[in-house]
C-alpha cells in the first residue's frame, strides 16, 4: 500500500477543528542533501521534548536503507500541517525507507513527555465511525465501537519518530494480516508487532492494538517500590532461570522493584517483581536487581480496562496450555472443521499445506484451538497458531489467522536462526514435525470434551470476565492486573496469576504448575522438550 496515498486517505477522514494553530518545523539531513523531516504539533498539545525528537530523528538519519527521497519537501509540509490542524502531531519524511510518518510520541521513559501520549490519538471518530464494519473483534467478543473507528482514531501511531513503523499488509483468501515493529533504540533493531483479522481494518485495529501494548509495557509505571527479595522466600518467582536454563544469581538481601496487582476476585493482593510487568524491563538504578527474566505474556490492550483484562487473561490461558502441550507431548483431541471448511479449502488452495486443528484440553474447559500449516514436500516449512475464545468457532478461526501470519512471517527467512529465545527455526526448517508430533495429528487423544463459555451468548466483555474469573476461582485459579493505561481511545493492562506466570516451570522452578496440569489431565508432566517456546 503505497505510503503517501494512505496518509492522505486517513487525513481525509479525520474532521478538522476550525482555529488549531500549529507551526511547521524541518530537519534536513547532515550530509544527504534533499533528504528532509518535517513534524508540526498542534500548538494547545503538550509538546514532545527536544531530546526525544533528537532521538528519533538520529535513529532515522543513521538507517542503512538507500538514500534517496520519495516525497517533494513542500508535501512533507503539507501533510503535517494538515495533520496537525485535526489535533494530531505528524512527522513525516521523504527518505526512503519503510517507516515514512508518525506521531511525534514520547519515547518510552521519559517522564516529561508522558502527557504527550493522551494526545497521539484523534479526538473524534471518523465519519463512517458508524460502520458495521467489525464491532465484534477476532476473538468473537463485542468491542466498543468499530475496528474501523479504532484503526482511524490511532493512524498516526505508526511510524519512525513513535511506536510503529508504516505497515505491510497480506491478504489471504479474504483473511488478512498486518506485520510492523516498533524501534528498540537503533536504527536496525525493532520488535516485530502484528494483527490478523477477517477485514483490513480489524486486521490493521488489532496490529495498532499490539503496538500500544507493547508501547506502554516498555514505559516505566510510577506506582512501584523496592523491596528485600528475603520478604517473598516463598514465592513461585523465586531463584528463577534465565532462557539459557541458568539460575538468575541473586543476593539474598538484594532490593528488587515490585508492584502490587489489583485483584480480579476482589481478595488478596498479587506482589510481582517489576520485571514480570514491564518487557523488556530495567531496573530503576544500580542497587536494583532483575531476579527474573519476563515476556510479553498476558500484556494486552482494548478499548476498555475490561476489554484489554479478558484478552490478557486468555492469552494466559492459551499459554498455559501450549506450555504443558508442547513441553510433554499432551494428546490432542480432534475437531469438527465444519464451522470452518470454506476457510480451511482457501487456506490449502493458497498456500498449498495441509492444515491440522486440534483442541488442547485444559483445566478450565475452555475452547483452544491449535493449528499447523504443514508445507508439503516442496516445501518443508510450518506454521502454527492458537485461538481461545467461549465460542469454538472463533477459536478455531482465530488459530488459523495466527498460524498464517506466522506463516507469512517465516517465509520472510528473517531471524530463523537458532536462538535461546525462540522456536523460529524449528519450523521454519520444518523439524518441528518430530519434535512436536501431537501438533501434527501424530498422536491423538480419544476423550471427548465439553467446552465451557458457549452458552454465555455476545454478552459484553466486561459480564463474559465476570463469569471467566468466577469459574477460574472454581479450578483454583485467581487473577490480577496492573493497569499500564486507561486513555479515552484505548486501555492497557497486564495480567497475571497466582498459578500462571509470563513464563512457564522451566524459567520458574518453583511454580509447579505442571504438577496441577498432571493431576487434571491424567498425563504425566515428563518434559522431553526443554527448548524455546515462543517465535
Amino acid at each position: 500500500m503505497n505510503s503517501l496515498d494512505t496518509i492522505h486517505a486517513e487525513l481525509a477522514g479525520i474532521s478538522t477543528f476550525p482555529g488549531v494553530a500549529s507551526e511547521v518545523f524541518g530537519r534536513d539531513h547532515p550530509t544527504e542533501p534533499g533528504l528532509r523531516v518535517a513534524w508540526a504539533q498542534s500548538v494547545d498539545a503538550p509538546q514532545v521534548c527536544d531530546d526525544c525528537l533528537d532521538r528519533k530523528v538520529a535513529l532515522l538519519f543513521d538507517s542503512p536503507h538507500a538514500r534517496r527521497s520519495t516525497i517533494r519537501p513542500e508535501e512533507l509540509d503539507g501533510i503535517v500541517s494538515q495533520s496537525a490542524s485535526r489535533g494530531i502531531g505528524l512527522a513525516v519524511t521523504n527518505i526512503d525507507v519503510a517507516q515514512s510518518w508518525s506521531l511525534l510520541a514520547p519515547w518510552p521513559d521519559c517522564r516529561r513527555c508522558e502527557p504527550a501520549i493522551t494526545h497521539l490519538v484523534a479526538p473524534a471518530p471518523t465519519a463512517n465511525a458508524g460502520d458495521d464494519d467489525g464491532a465484534v473483534s477476532g476473538n468473537g467478543l463485542p468491542r466498543r465501537g468499530t475496528a474501523r473507528d479504532f484503526a482511524s482514531r490511532h493512524r498516526g501511531l505508526f511510524g519512525f519518530a513513535s511506536v510503529m513503523l508504516n505497515p505491510s499488509f497480506d491478504d489471504a483468501g479474504g483473511l488478512y494480516t498486518v506485520d510492523t515493529g516498533i524501534f528498540l533504540g537503533t536504527p536496525t533493531a525493532y520488535a516485530p508487532v502484528g494483527g490478523k483479522g477477517d477485514t483490513i481494518d480489524q486486521a490493521l485495529a488489532s496490529c495498532v492494538g499490539e503496538g500500544i501494548e507493547r508501547y506502554y509495557i516498555a514505559t516505566r509505571a510510577r506506582p512501584s517500590r523496592t523491596e528485600p527479595i528475603r520478604s517473598f522466600a516463598d514465592a513461585s518467582w523465586r531463584d528463577a532461570k534465565d532462557f539459557t536454563g541458568a539460575t538468575i544469581p541473586v543476593d539474598p538481601e538484594a532490593l528488587i522493584e515490585v508492584r502490587t496487582l489489583e485483584p480480579l476476585d476482589g481478595l488478596e493482593p498479587m506482589t510481582l517483581p517489576e520485571s514480570l510487568v514491564r518487557a523488556p524491563y530495567t531496573p530503576p538504578s544500580a542497587g536494583v536487581v532483575v531476579p527474573t527474566a519476563s515476556s510479553t505474556t498476558g500484556a494486552a490492550a482494548g478499548g476498555t480496562i475490561g476489554e484489554a483484562t479478558l484478552q490478557g487473561i486468555f492469552e494466559l490461558l492459551e499459554r498455559d496450555a501450549f506450555w504443558f502441550a508442547a513441553r510433554t507431548g499432551l494428546p490432542l483431541v480432534s475437531v469438527d472443521p465444519n464451522p470452518v471448511s470454506e476457510l480451511l479449502a482457501s487456506v490449502r488452495r493458497l498456500h498449498d499445506v495441509d492444515v491440522v486443528l486440534r483442541w488442547i484440553p485444559n483445566p478450565l474447559s475452555l475452547p483452544i484451538a491449535h493449528c499447523v500449516l504443514a508445507g508439503r514436500k516442496a516445501n518443508p516449512m510450518a506454521a502454527r497458531g492458537m485461538g481461545v475464545s467461549p465460542s469454538p468457532a472463533h477459536a478455531l478461526r482465530k488459530s488459523i489467522l495466527e498460524a498464517i501470519q506466522m506463516w507469512r512471517s517465516l517465509a520472510t527467512g528473517v531471524d530463523v536462526d537458532p536462538s535461546e529465545t525462540d522456536m523460529r527455526s524449528l519450523w521454519w526448517s520444518g523439524r518441528a514435525r518430530e519434535r512436536f508430533p501431537a501438533f501434527f495429528g501424530d498422536t491423538e487423544s480419544a476423550r471427548e470434551i465439553s467446552h465451557w463459555g458457549s452458552d454465555l451468548g455476545p454478552v459484553a466483555a466486561e459480564e463474559t470476565l465476570d463469569a471467566l474469573v468466577d469459574h477460574a476461582a472454581c479450578c483454583g485459579l485467581r487473577f490480577a492486573r496492573a493497569v499500564l493505561a486507561d486513555e479515552p481511545g484505548h486501555s492497557v493492562v497486564r495480567c497475571a496469576s497466582d498459578r500462571i506466570l509470563p513464563l512457564d516451570d522451566l524459567y520458574f522452578p518453583f511454580l509447579h504448575r505442571f504438577d496441577e496440569w498432571e493431576r487434571v489431565s491424567g498425563h504425566e508432566a515428563i518434559v522431553d522438550y526443554r527448548g524455546p517456546l515462543f517465535m
